[in-house]
């Protein structure tokens, strides 16, 4: 059975505009559920992400379509020169479909704040499998009155390349963006936040007990990442789609 690590800390901070000019070979994730940690990013001092971006990058919707899922968090390049930020250095961020009927109150009201900040909240937990490592991000987007639109991501650290890659940006980077979108992908919001330390010493940790138990798994010959994606899902029932 799955065993989850829990801590928890919360700090507020304005967001910022975002801007993304490229992608990598998207990160593999799939809808899940957190409580390890939580930061909440707040009011004003939004603005527009780079019109350059009006769709989720290729990368992150062959993830999307690929996986069956609506929430993506794989490394991208940001920059922008108004903040200072190097055009040239990658960063972990976060894209969400905001799909379908049960959607489309939250499409509404993410269009009818275009240029304004909203309220996110992030939590994250570190799952231990029998075949490794999974790491559950997930965010609450107060898009308006009511229930909050959940994205729930899953990375498997343990096989390297664009999971691992996301959450060692996580750790050092000082924005995260967030770009969300209609069902054919085209953006209807964007914004981005500063990263508070404690946020990001928590993923530093989280790295660390994750290396920790998928080197154990190693030594015992039972690590297999896609395997504890599956289990982890398989055990807490997770959704295809945002609520």
């Amino acid at each position: 059975m799955p065993t989850r690590k829990r801590r928890r800390q919360r700090a507020q901070r304005p967001p910022r505009p975002a801007r993304a000019d490229s992608t990598r070979a998207a990160s593999i994730t799939a809808p899940g559920a957190g409580g390890l940690l939580a930061e909440r990013s707040g009011p004003p001092g939004a603005q527009p992400a780079d019109a350059a971006i009006t769709q989720i990058p290729e990368a992150a919707r062959r993830a999307m379509l690929d996986g069956g899922i609506h929430a993506a968090c794989l490394p991208v390049r940001l920059g922008d020169a108004r903040d200072g930020s190097d055009p040239a250095s990658w960063q972990a961020a976060m894209f969400v479909q905001v799909a379908g009927v049960e959607g489309a109150r939250h499409r509404q009201m993410l269009r009818a704040r275009a240029g304004r900040p909203l309220v996110i909240d992030i939590e994250c937990d570190l799952i231990e499998t029998e075949q490794g490592s999974v790491v559950l991000l997930l965010a609450r987007i107060h898009t308006g009155p009511g229930e909050p639109l959940q994205a729930r991501m899953l990375l498997t650290p343990g096989a390297g390349g664009d999971h691992l890659e996301a959450l060692q940006l996580l750790a050092r980077q000082p924005l995260l963006s967030w770009f969300f979108a209609a069902d054919d992908f085209s953006i209807v919001h964007s914004q981005c936040h500063p990263m508070a330390e404690a946020l990001r010493a928590a993923f530093v940790e989280i790295l660390a007990d994750s290396a920790r138990h998928d080197a154990l798994m190693r030594e015992q010959g039972s690590l297999d990442p896609s395997a504890a994606l599956d289990s982890v899902i398989r055990h807490y029932s997770l959704a295809q789609s945002p609520d």
